[in-house]
C-alpha cells in the first residue's frame, strides 16, 4: 500500500466526485493491486477492474483505453459515485459506502433486492438496514434479479476486503 503512484489521480476524483480518495485507492489495491493491464478472468479491465459493457455505457467504446490509468480511474470511481447516489435510503454513511462497494461489485440491483427483502420479511420499511442486514439477505435463496442469484460470498468478502485495506489506508495517515 505504499505504492503511491497513483495517488494524485486518486485525489483528483476525491474533489471531482466528494468522496475520500482513500476509499478509492482501496478500491483500486483489491481489484487490481494497483495494475493499470490487469485483466480479470471474467474481462473486467485495469485498475479498478471496469467490465467493457460498464465502460460502454459510461461512453469509453474502446475497452483498451481501460489500460489507461487516468481513464480507468475516471470511470471506475464515477461508475462507484453513480451506485452511492442510487443508494440514498441508506442513511448510515459507512453502510452506505458499503453497499455501494457491494454494488460495484456485483451488481445494484442485488442490493436493491436485498434491502427489499430486509423491508418486508423485518416490517421495518421505515428503518434502513446496517450493511450486515443487507449481506443477510444477499445470501437469502429469494434473493432473485432476472432469475439469478448474486455471487454474495463474492461481493460480501469484496467489500471486507476493501474496508479493511480502506482503514489501513486512513490509519496510515497518507
Amino acid at each position: 500500500m505504499n505504492n503511491t503512484k497513483y495517488d494524485l489521480l486518486f485525489k483528483q476524483r476525491d474533489k471531482d466526485l466528494g468522496h475520500d480518495w482513500q476509499l478509492f485507492k482501496a478500491m483500486g489495491v483489491e481489484e487490481s493491486h494497483l495494475d493499470p493491464n490487469a485483466v480479470s478472468p471474467c474481462g473486467a479491465i485495469g485498475i479498478m477492474q471496469i467490465m467493457p459493457a460498464t465502460a460502454k455505457d459510461l461512453g469509453i467504446v474502446n475497452p483498451e483505453r481501460l489500460k489507461d490509468p487516468i481513464t480507468n480511474i475516471r470511470i471506475g470511481t464515477a461508475y462507484f459515485a453513480i451506485q452511492f447516489d442510487r443508494l440514498r435510503e441508506l442513511t448510515d454513511q459507512e453502510t452506505r459506502y458499503k453497499a455501494a462497494l457491494a454494488a460495484y461489485n456485483g451488481g445494484r440491483g442485488y442490493i436493491k433486492k436485498a434491502i427489499g427483502l430486509y423491508r418486508v420479511r423485518t416490517h421495518k420499511a421505515a428503518i434502513p438496514p446496517t450493511w450486515d442486514e443487507i449481506a443477510q439477505y444477499l445470501a437469502d435463496p429469494t434473493c432473485l434479479v432476472r432469475g439469478k442469484r448474486p455471487d454474495y460470498k463474492q461481493m460480501i468478502n469484496h467489500v471486507r476486503k476493501v474496508w479493511a485495506t480502506y482503514q489501513k489506508l486512513i490509519g496510515e495517515k497518507t
